[in-house]
This record gives C-alpha cells, sequence and structure tokens, in this order.
C-alpha cells in the first residue's frame, strides 16, 4: 500500500471526508476516469461522505449535478460545494447589498441572481468586478470588464486563480489566465476566493462535523488543490490525471501528502482494507458459532450431572480456549467456563 514514490499509504483508510476536485481528477470533459465509480462507491460502503469541491465556477451546482449524474456518478446538490457558491458567500459577508458586475457565463450570473446578488453585465456604476472562468467569453464582455476597471475604484474579485483547464486535446485557459489577460490591458490583479483558500475546505468540513484528521482533499493541481488541502490542514492527494507533474512535485515548493497515477490507485488500497474487513468479518461470525455451539453443550453437560463426562469436557474447552485452571468439581468449572465463553461472545 504505497503511493507513487514509495510512501507507505495506509493512513487513507482512516479518512471519511473526501473533497474531490472535478476536471482533472475524476473526469475529463464528458470521460469519466476509470476507477472513479468504484472509489466513490467504496468511500460510501465504508459510511464515508464525498463532496466535489471545484474552482470551475462556469457551472451552476444544480448544472454539475446533472452533469455527474449523466456520467453515472450518484450525487445530488449537497455532494457539491464550488468557487460560485464560495464567491456568494464572501460577498454577502463583506460586502452585502453591493452591485456586482460579472464576468462570467449565463449559469455563473444565474445563480449570482438566484442567491439575491444585486448583479449586472453591462457597463455601469458597480461595487465589485467579478470574473469567473468563461467558456463563453468574448470580446466585448473583456471590454466591458477592461472599462470599468479603467474608470471606476471598485473591489476586483475572481472566482479561482486557475491557469489552464484541461480538456480532450489538452488544456484551455483557466480564470488565472483571463485575469492576465485583463491585468496587461489594465494593471488589475483580483483577489482570489476559491482554492486555494483554506475556505472551501472548512465550511464542508464544519457543515457535516468532520474533524481535520479524517478528512482529505484528491485533486491534480499543486498550486490550488494541494494547496488547499495543505492550508486547510488536511491531507492532500495529487492524482497525475491532470495537470500536476512527477517533475512539478519533486522540485516544486507544494509537496502532497501522497501521490498516485490515478484514482484508480486510491480505490485499490480502500478495496483492499474493504475485503480484509470482510474476512476478519466472516471469520469472528464462525469462531462465534463455535463458541456459541460449546455453550450449549456446557449448559447440556451441567444440566446432565455427569461429573466424569464434565471433566472431560473441561479439558478439552481449557486446551482449546487457553482457559487457565479453575478450582472446583468439573461441574462448577464447566459454570465458570460458560461464563467465559458468554462474555467472549459479548466481545466479539
Amino acid at each position: 500500500m504505497y503511493d507513487y514514490f514509495g510512501k507507505i499509504a495506509t493512513e487513507i483508510k482512516n479518512k471519511h471526508l473526501w473533497l474531490f476536485d472535478m476536471d482533472g481528477t475524476i473526469y475529463e470533459e464528458e470521460t469519466l476516469f476509470d476507477g472513479t465509480l468504484d472509489l466513490l462507491r467504496t468511500i460510501k460502503e465504508q459510511g464515508g461522505r464525498y463532496v466535489f469541491i471545484t474552482n470551475n465556477s462556469s457551472k451552476s451546482v444544480t448544472d454539475y449535478v446533472k452533469k455527474v449524474n449523466r456520467l453515472g456518478i450518484s450525487a445530488g446538490e449537497d455532494n457539491f460545494f464550488t468557487s460560485a457558491q464560495a464567491t456568494i458567500l464572501w460577498l454577502k459577508k463583506n460586502k452585502p447589498g453591493a452591485r456586482v458586475y460579472c464576468q462570467g457565463t449565463r449559469s455563473l450570473v444565474t445563480e449570482l441572481k438566484a442567491a439575491g446578488i444585486d448583479v449586472t453585465e453591462e457597463v455601469v456604476q458597480v461595487d465589485v468586478v467579478l470574473v469567473g472562468f468563461d467558456m463563453e467569453l468574448t470580446t466585448q464582455k473583456i471590454r466591458n470588464t477592461c472599462e470599468i476597471l479603467s474608470k471606476q475604484d471598485v473591489i476586483y474579485i475572481a472566482t479561482n486563480p486557475d491557469w489552464a483547464c484541461p480538456v480532450s486535446f489538452g488544456f484551455i485557459p483557466d480564470c488565472g489566465s483571463i485575469c492576465q489577460m485583463i491585468k496587461n490591458a489594465t494593471g488589475k490583479w483580483p483577489f482570489f476566493i476559491g482554492k486555494p483558500e483554506p475556505t472551501m475546505v472548512d465550511i464542508v468540513r464544519e457543515k457535516y462535523g468532520y474533524d481535520t484528521n479524517s478528512t482529505v482533499v484528491v485533486g491534480d493541481r499543486l498550486y490550488t488543490d494541494i494547496a488547499t488541502g495543505l492550508n486547510a490542514g488536511v491531507a492532500a492527494i495529487c492524482v497525475l490525471s491532470g495537470e500536476a507533474t512527477v517533475e512539478e512535485i519533486e522540485t516544486g515548493e507544494v509537496k502532497p501528502t501522497f501521490t498516485f497515477d490515478s484514482v484508480r490507485n486510491i480505490y485499490e488500497i480502500l478495496a483492499t482494507s474493504v475485503n480484509r474487513d470482510k474476512e476478519l468479518k466472516v471469520t469472528l461470525s464462525a469462531r462465534s458459532k463455535k463458541i456459541t455451539d460449546d455453550v450449549r453443550r456446557c449448559e447440556e453437560v451441567i444440566s446432565s450431572g455427569n461429573e466424569q463426562y464434565a471433566k472431560v469436557f473441561c479439558e478439552s474447552l481449557c486446551h482449546e480456549y487457553e482457559i487457565s485452571r479453575i478450582e472446583g468439581t468439573p461441574i462448577e468449572q464447566l459454570r465458570e467456563i460458560k461464563s467465559q465463553l458468554m462474555w467472549a461472545i459479548r466481545m466479539l
């Protein structure tokens, strides 16, 4: 049970709250990675919980639920926490009632409006400029954002600092790259809300009542996914199915707790644990039946009052169960042995 670099990884069997990144971690666009369904099923079978924490603000929670359900993943809205949701919480806490200009997808704008945020996509007087990962980006949107940032003294925030989003042929510019483009034109740089800030991890962990020791973050990016886990004081697993490379892990400052090729490797470790637990339960079940049978035989011999048979049976049970010498008549000894065996059944 070792990770990519040969580090013992049995610790992950003790994790109960699993916080997964999505793009590059469990799927790539419409392709689900091998091992994803097996891993999620195993986490549920072990009594754990999985939540998807994503920096991708281009889709609403409702959209994400539909997508993962379509891919075969069992999940509802409680299984998600996005950078868009984190941004809404930030706005309500830090700028309640503010008028917000949003450069983002229609889905992001709709989610903001549904949460009661006063949002606009036009060049008007605003308090906050918000930029999100936008797969519907147009030059007009960029022009509007640059005009407001150039003419107005506003708070400038963005949903996430990711540079690139993995797609089927490689990568496309993510929110961080879009913000870099805007900086090149305006000189302005935003405050980022999502990962690597620990906020998303902390909110989900506290919502479901898990401590840091039982929580783990799984992702493919060192500077967001892994950093957010480490910043939140929880274990962080990097999978090499997305953006991060072995060289970056070896030479970079952000060091994952564990590294695996993909989620398939994580599943294999947890599955080994499940199989051993099942084997142990079978063994204990068989052991319990044997002891129960011996208790019943004890009752039969005690009822018969046959001291000679009781003596032979006592010697047999003391040898099998490694019971120390007991004082008294064979029947009295058998009563004590019966009492010890009944206690052993309760312990199983």
